[in-house]
């Protein structure tokens, strides 16, 4: 007899039979995902939830709680692949009774899923329900720092809250020399954030926001008219003189400089030397 048995002598660990009935389901459960089969992935799971919840002899089997993460996981993956996130909270607490009495790793995966799909309103409550729940309980410090920095980092940036994270870490049940140290670490995060978006704020501006890109615009617009004048010049005075197309380009120059200055942009200069050119070959 094992351990568990011993300490439990009036329930069960899952029964050879049905713990290789539910490894099967696991197993084909996942094909049909790979397979992107996702309505026959969600009744297998839910068949095995179903066997697994209705149990109640192995609500306190350790493996028991594996095996309902393992078939949450797979289901939700389906249920997001559907875009049918809105029933993965009624299935989790249907299996569970609860939000509040799911394992850390479920609700890592609603945490993630709702934030994906910009619910973080619901990402707050599912956080804030879970955790209150666990005041004056025993849990591990690697999970509930694990969640609090999927809270922070995936719904309160994100939402635009950063203002709130302070709070939130001080209020966890972490130790003090943790909280601290997490409060330096997304304060660093914070500002960078703050930095990137207001560098990326900069670089978005239209090119118009700038005087001299302006000027570069409308240059580059009155020699684009310079040469069609010019070629309509060409076709009707073919005899025009080299002379006088010098002085239109001439012309050209001057209003370059005078808009621009003496250093204007290569853009500009192409656009002239291709004028002149065509012109002059055009005479030859």
């Amino acid at each position: 007899m094992s351990s568990i048995e011993g300490r439990h002598p009036d329930r069960n660990l899952i029964n050879m039979p049905m713990k290789q009935n539910l490894v099967k389901e696991k197993h084909d459960a996942s094909l049909h995902l790979i397979s992107r089969d996702f309505e026959t992935c969600i009744d297998v799971c839910q068949k095995a939830l179903h066997v697994l919840s209705s149990t109640v002899d192995l609500q306190q089997a350790s493996d028991h709680q594996e095996e309902m993460e393992e078939f949450i996981v797979i289901i939700v993956q389906a249920y997001a692949e559907l875009d049918r996130w809105q029933e993965v909270l009624p299935c989790i607490t249907q299996h569970y009774s609860g939000i509040e009495n799911v394992s850390p790793n479920v609700l890592k995966v609603c945490l993630l899923l709702h934030a994906k799909v910009q619910e973080f309103s619901t990402c707050s409550a599912l956080y804030n329900i879970w955790t209150s729940s666990r005041e004056g309980r025993e849990v591990n410090d690697s999970d509930l720092e694990m969640l609090l920095d999927i809270y922070v980092t995936q719904t309160l940036l994100q939402a635009g809250k950063s203002s709130q994270i302070t709070e939130v870490v001080q209020s966890s049940q972490l130790s003090q020399d943790t909280k601290e140290r997490l409060i330096a670490t997304y304060s660093e995060l914070v500002r960078e954030t703050q930095l990137a978006e207001e560098t990326a704020s900069t670089t978005a501006l239209p090119d118009l926001a700038h005087p001299q890109n302006i000027v570069d615009r409308v240059v580059a617009k009155g020699l684009r008219a310079l040469r069609m004048m010019l070629m309509w010049i060409w076709s009707v005075r073919p005899r025009l003189s080299t002379r006088t197309l010098y002085s239109l380009g001439g012309l050209a120059t001057l209003l370059i400089i005078a808009t621009q200055g003496f250093d204007t942009s290569n853009r500009t200069l192409e656009i002239l030397g291709n004028l002149m050119e065509h012109f002059i070959r055009s005479k030859r």
